[in-house]
């Protein structure tokens, strides 16, 4: 264990889900790890039958109860998340809030034995994320619970100018990217140590040298929309062997997904791996990332397949941030429109060489963007010293 510092990340959703969310504070915890601090994490039971306590990547993970998704159990949840916390707070030196969620509130109000403890909280509403289209009515919750905290971290100017319009002090407010990320190595070798590991634990993962695999990697949701990347590819896959396509996840519509490509005898074309643990080897086989839904998995795991090397398709009619518009125009297809992604991955088998070319120069461009930027980890570590 690190002699480090010890800090707290608090979290409605955590590792094995895979989102977003979920896979950019996984990689936040494991680069604070790396920075020297002790990690551990406070969240949710994604189901009553999971165990209340887990360890990955040496970081042990509490969970107090099943997630909020009426008032009753929110009243519950915000009890046993503050319940747990005045037990165990005296053991760390800082606390880390991914939103200000309504149970964050009453945390921070107590404080206990808190008060000398750094505390920081991300605050990133949806509302105000681009292209997002709706209306900011922030909770008073959230905003007190930014106005406590020690600092506030977050990834996009809307939200931090919304934050000073609210009376939040400037100087507690701290910018951060999303798309600070440990980069995964594509060399040939990595790549087929990655394929040999993959075989080897199940040889529905086997990959020719030959193959090609399109990875989808997110939560199998209504939102994430993986059935547009299947009724879009299987026609493909029918006529073409080597080629595989890898929905990476897990979420209440796999069972519906699972059927669906039963009923198109897609199955044995089209597979659900499941959670990877670590999904460096996912993306070091990866030939195509396809994010099926419009501004679902744009932060931080498009940034992460670009920073990889990969080239992506996206739904969408705007450039995502992270993408260069002048050299990416092929990597876009309309929304909620199977020919269309199927149209432009037909374009990706018949001639791939654009699109590994537009790759290159989409890494080497957020690359850029990045090199006066700080990541979470940075300025959760930069607020203890803040104390």
């Amino acid at each position: 264990m690190s002699g480090g510092p010890r800090i707290l990340l608090v979290a409605r959703r955590f590792w094995p889900t895979i989102s977003d969310v979920t896979q950019r504070l996984l990689d936040t915890a494991l680069q604070l790890q790396r920075m020297g601090a002790s990690i551990e994490v406070l969240t949710s039971q994604g189901h009553v039958s999971w165990p209340k306590k887990i360890e990955c990547f040496e970081i042990p993970i509490h969970r107090v109860d099943v997630a909020p998704v009426n008032p009753l159990r929110a009243i519950r949840y915000q009890r046993s998340l503050l319940a747990w916390i005045e037990k165990h707070a005296h053991r760390f030196q800082g606390f880390y809030f991914d939103a200000p969620d309504i149970e964050v509130a009453p945390i921070l109000k107590s404080r206990g034995q808190m008060e000398n403890c750094a505390t920081c909280v991300r605050f990133d509403p949806l509302e105000l994320q681009e292209a997002s289209g709706e209306a900011w009515h922030p909770l008073p919750q959230a905003i007190d619970v930014c106005r406590r905290a020690r600092v506030v971290i977050t990834p996009r100017a809307s939200a931090h100018q919304a934050l000073v319009a609210k009376g939040i002090r400037a100087n507690t407010i701290a910018r951060v990217s999303d798309a600070i990320i440990t980069l995964v190595p594509r060399q040939s070798e990595f790549r087929t140590n990655a394929k040999r590991i993959l075989g080897e634990i199940n040889h529905e993962f086997f990959l020719r040298a030959k193959d090609r695999m399109i990875l989808c990697p997110g939560e199998i949701s209504r939102k994430w929309n993986p059935e547009l990347l299947v009724r879009a590819i299987g026609p493909l896959a029918e006529g073409d062997r080597s080629l595989h396509t890898w929905i990476v996840g897990e979420g209440g519509d796999r069972m519906r997904l699972y059927e669906l490509l039963r009923q198109f005898g897609w199955h044995h074309l089209i597979t659900l791996p499941g959670v990877f643990t670590n999904l460096d080897e996912i993306f070091g086989v990866a030939d195509l990332c396809v994010f099926p839904s419009e501004n679902v998995g744009l932060s931080y795991t498009l940034a992460r397949a670009v920073l990889s090397g990969i080239p992506v398709l996206c739904a969408g009619k705007e450039p995502a941030r992270w993408l260069d518009p002048k050299v990416c125009s092929n990597s876009y297809f309309l929304p909620r429109k199977a020919d269309t992604l199927r149209a432009a991955i037909r374009a990706w088998l018949d001639n791939p060489e654009p699109f590994v070319r537009n790759s290159i120069v989409a890494k080497e461009h957020l690359q850029a963007m990045l090199v006066n930027e700080k990541s979470a980890a940075q300025a959760i570590m930069e607020s203890l010293g803040s104390r």
